[in-house]
């Protein structure tokens, strides 16, 4: 459900940007979407457009994690981009079996 708040708020504030900005960040995530796909990361991606991004989890985050209702694969590819760690999901409940049942 969070998770799912932050995509859809960062979104929105994607879609108000001008639309020279919009347009970097769509190039930036497809990017950055392929390069992961290839098993390469992308830093100065993630130091120029990502950062804003980053930092509405404090911009340290190293692990996602997601557990009780499944994740769409579109917020957890979103959130593996935007903030620039790897997202897991975990059959059960987060707070008790979910950390031992991780799966990408």
């Amino acid at each position: 459900e969070i998770m799912d708040r932050i995509y859809k708020n960062v979104m929105t504030k994607v879609e108000e940007m001008s639309s020279v900005q919009k347009t970097l960040f769509v190039l930036a995530y497809n990017y950055k979407m392929e390069q992961i796909s290839k098993g390469y990361s992308t830093p100065l991606c993630d130091r120029l457009v990502f950062k804003k991004v980053r930092s509405l989890l404090g911009g340290n985050t190293r692990v996602l994690l997601s557990g009780g209702a499944p994740l769409s694969a579109a917020t957890q590819r979103f959130m593996n981009i935007c903030f620039c760690c790897p997202v897991g999901q975990g059959y059960g409940l987060t707070e008790t079996c979910g950390a031992g049942t991780i799966s990408e």
